[in-house]
């Protein structure tokens, strides 16, 4: 082969393999800097349905000791709509303990209102306790089972949502 066109090859060659290369790189960081976004976002939505269950624990007590008839305005429990929310968007291993808890409470609160009768002195979780029934026993249970399947769920996969 004539020397006039091997330099001009040798230098083509070593320019596309310079700016493969280059490409190569840049997608591989890319594609690391991507992981670690998601990653974050995993994390910090984990955290926030954490958060949310913790507030919904609260929201409980703020209904349970309700005595006037603000009760039936506080009813509606936010924090467990964020948590289907979030796992319906995000974490699909939690759908399922997420939707047992929400229908738990939903019942739960229903339960409680039936026995209420407001400006008693006695708060929604006084009035629940001593008109309890075997029906609110069992609803309260599955309340309390409910919220715990969603706890240790939240513990079982930490570990894959919650790094960062």
């Amino acid at each position: 082969m004539d020397e006039k066109f091997l330099v001009p090859l040798v230098a083509a060659f070593s320019t596309v393999c310079g700016i493969l290369l280059t490409q190569f790189f840049t997608l591989f960081k890319e594609s690391i800097i991507s992981k670690r976004e998601k990653n974050s976002l995993f994390r910090e939505k984990y955290e926030q349905l954490a958060t949310n269950l913790s507030d919904s624990e609260s929201h409980k007590l703020i209904f349970n000791n309700t005595e006037t008839e603000e009760i039936f305005s506080i009813t509606q429990n936010k924090s467990i709509d964020n948590i289907i929310v979030l796992s319906y968007l995000y974490f699909p291993e939690l759908i399922e303990p997420s939707r047992n808890y929400y229908n738990a409470y939903q019942n739960y609160v229903k339960s409680t209102l039936e026995k209420f009768i407001p400006d008693t002195g006695l708060s929604a979780a006084m009035q629940a306790a001593t008109y309890a029934d075997e029906n609110m026993e069992l609803t309260l249970n599955k309340l309390h089972d409910s919220q715990k399947k969603l706890y240790d769920c939240l513990r079982k996969y930490a570990p894959k949502y919650a790094r960062a």
